[in-house]
């Protein structure tokens, strides 16, 4: 008899009766690093996994950014939940910030606390919210408050309504010189355009959200930090093509295909020179784009659509300018198979003269790249063609 995997009785010294689990567990990982140690590269960075989609990334939850999202929901009741017994004994215990929108951080440096730890991003958290004034009890004076003579003051305080009229008393903390008078004058009128409105409470409302309403996602999103340019997540994973073509051209739009220079990049010594036109050196914008096969295979997609293309330096940049083509023609979904099935037989036929010794011809490449696109468009439901000259003539007539 057994219990969770392992034996009843056994002895729990026993390293005998892990065999079972392990095995199981060699059996789950085999698709993944196989069952021995053989070394793999790691293509892409866990940071970079961790982006969004349309970040470059796989869409993965980052833990530790994920959990500080989640705790920044405490911060967020606290701010909100003013009459909660949990929040009136945090405040009895630490107590609060002016305005009272946070406690006090614990000084202690000794302990251990849940709330000394939900604590430390309110710094983060304050970046993403705004205040909305009401009777002006808890919101500080706007921006050019350290003119005044009490920086400190609230809006309540600095506010003065005498039946229907309204003014600010402002003291500034010198007289006013005759070069000043023009910034005295703008400061008076921005803070004029805001009234505040009496009997109404202060409330606090989340940037990102139009219900301006606090979500763990929202904030989760403001703590990742978006990539230096915009990624074309859509011509990569919106494709009707095999996933593990997408996951492919994820790879090469990111630069981490294992082409020879960035074998070389990982102190592999290699010759390096380009197997499909033996003419340069090998790269993925020279393998994918710029090499002479490459090229011929493009020139005959293009032909295909009636299309005159300069093609970009990189990969990425192709993907980014791809869809914006045919967007409205009925052959838009086949265009945007053109770079997938394209980049697959060039891989494909690299990796078969890199390992297999193996090479085809250039008509056999361009054979090879319209029949494995017929057979993706007729397996994704875009269309049904029954011969190469039907999907060529449709691709023509629909430009």
């Amino acid at each position: 008899m057994s219990y969770l995997g392992l034996p009843l009785g056994a002895s729990f010294k026993d390293k005998t009766i892990w065999n079972g689990i392990i095995e199981k567990l060699e059996l789950q990982l085999a698709g993944w690093k196989r069952l021995g140690e053989e070394f793999k590269y790691h293509l892409v960075s866990w940071d970079r996994v961790c982006q969004p989609l349309c970040y470059g990334g796989l869409g993965i939850r980052k833990l530790v950014l994920y959990n500080q999202a989640l705790l920044g929901k405490w911060l967020w009741q606290y701010a909100r939940e003013k009459e909660a017994l949990w929040r009136k004994i945090v405040e009895l215990k630490y107590g609060g910030l002016w305005g009272g929108w946070c406690s006090n951080s614990a000084p202690d440096p000794y302990g251990k606390s849940l709330w000394k730890h939900i604590r430390k991003g309110w710094p983060t958290f304050a970046e993403n919210v705004y205040f909305k004034v009401g009777d002006g009890l808890k919101c500080r004076f706007p921006e050019l408050y350290h003119l005044v003579s009490n920086p400190e003051a609230s809006v309540q305080e600095l506010a003065s309504f005498v039946g229907s009229s309204f003014h600010w008393n402002v003291c500034f903390t010198r007289l006013v010189q005759d070069w000043e008078l023009e910034a005295v004058a703008e400061f008076l009128d921005v803070t004029y355009t805001a009234v505040p409105t009496q009997g109404a409470l202060d409330t606090i409302h989340w940037k990102h959200s139009s219900q301006k309403e606090f979500s763990v996602s929202s904030f989760y999103k403001c703590l990742l930090l978006p990539p230096s340019r915009e990624f074309p997540w859509k011509s990569v994973w919106k494709s009707r093509v095999p996933s593990k073509v997408n996951f492919f051209i994820w790879i090469a739009s990111l630069g981490k295909v294992l082409t020879i220079d960035n074998l070389r990049k990982r102190q592999l010594v290699i010759m390096d020179w380009c197997c499909m036109c033996k003419e340069a050196g090998d790269s993925i914008d020279h393998l994918f784009l710029h090499c002479h096969t490459a090229r011929e295979l493009w020139a005959l997609a293009f032909s295909m659509f009636g299309v005159c293309w300069v093609l970009p330096r990189h990969v990425v940049d192709l993907l980014a300018c791809w869809t914006g083509c045919t967007r409205r023609c009925r052959s838009a979904p086949i265009w945007g198979l053109i770079p997938h099935c394209l980049m697959w037989v060039i891989w494909r036929e690299q990796n078969a003269q890199t390992f297999e010794d193996l090479e085809k011809t250039i008509q056999d490449l361009k054979q090879c790249f319209l029949s494995m696109l017929l057979e993706w468009v007729n397996a994704s439901n875009i269309s049904h063609f029954s011969s190469l000259y039907e999907l060529i003539n449709f691709c023509q007539l629909t430009m």
